[in-house]
């Protein structure tokens, strides 16, 4: 083998390695696809900004037997720290998935990798507060006595379905789980990291339901949005096979190579 042939080998592994590291791909797709999913959590705002409190008489009136039986374990439920540990587990989920750049390879994609988890993150944002905003499904803890009224007749009561706490926290770990399993395939640490991923909304949920925030119904399906949204927008950002190294033949003459492309 000469000389020619070791280098374009090289060449080539190079290259190969270096497609390995960079899984995504953005488009011009990504600008309207961005702008959409703004104009939604933007329009979500400007819906639960209307919204009126109950007021003492609807508050009197909610009857728990109008509440499906699998979502009334908790009726009439209030528990400051349950609600307070959420808080605080929620935020730190949702911060997890900065661990990401501790890797070169991550930090090298920096931007993309942020564009990817703000079109997540924005995606859930708005499905999550249009649901609320139109659904008006009052609180647990609207329902009895254990919460204070104060609470009870504040709009935010009324915003039950669904779980945004559980909805986010699902988004942020699944996309670190994803955005993980991409950059690494074969790593020893993907089931720990889906694991963690997994049970980590699902504790959020379980206090968020404790506290008397939502139905069981409500965190259920926050949990079904969020790690949707977290693991579609990598997924359909992938790029494929075919967009990465190929290698081809070449003749020229009395002479042969190979020819190398590569797409991005």
């Amino acid at each position: 083998m000469n000389l020619r042939w070791i280098i374009l080998f090289v060449l080539a592994g190079f290259i190969s390695q270096l497609a390995a590291q960079c899984p995504y791909r953005i488009s011009k797709a990504d600008i309207p696809v961005s702008i959409g999913v703004a104009a939604l959590a933007g329009a979500s705002v400007l819906i639960q900004e209307g919204v009126e409190p109950l007021t003492p008489s609807e508050l009197a009136a909610l009857d728990p037997t109008h509440i499906p039986g699998f979502d009334r374990i908790n009726v009439g439920d209030w528990r400051p720290k349950s609600k307070d540990a959420s808080d605080i587990l929620a935020l730190t989920a949702m911060a997890a998935p900065f661990s990401l750049f501790a890797s070169k390879a991550e930090r090298h994609d920096f931007l993309k990798i942020m564009l990817l988890g703000t079109e997540a993150g924005l995606t859930s944002f708005g499905l999550v507060g249009m649901a609320k905003g139109l659904s008006l499904r009052a609180r647990p803890f609207t329902y009895g006595t254990s919460a204070p009224q104060s609470e009870q007749l504040k709009p935010d009561a009324r915003f039950s379905f669904f779980s945004g706490h559980t909805c986010f926290t699902a988004t942020a770990t699944y996309f670190g789980a994803q955005v993980f399993s991409d950059y690494h395939p074969q790593s020893k640490w993907r089931a720990l990291v889906w694991a963690g991923a997994a049970a980590l909304p699902a504790c959020v949920g379980y206090l968020r339901v404790r506290a008397g925030k939502h139905f069981l119904s409500d965190v259920a399906t926050g949990y079904a949005v969020g790690a949707a949204s977290g693991i579609l927008v990598p997924l359909l950002h992938r790029s494929k096979r075919s967009d990465g190294l190929s290698l081809q033949p070449m003749f020229w003459g009395n002479g042969s190579g190979l020819a190398l492309n590569w797409r991005w």
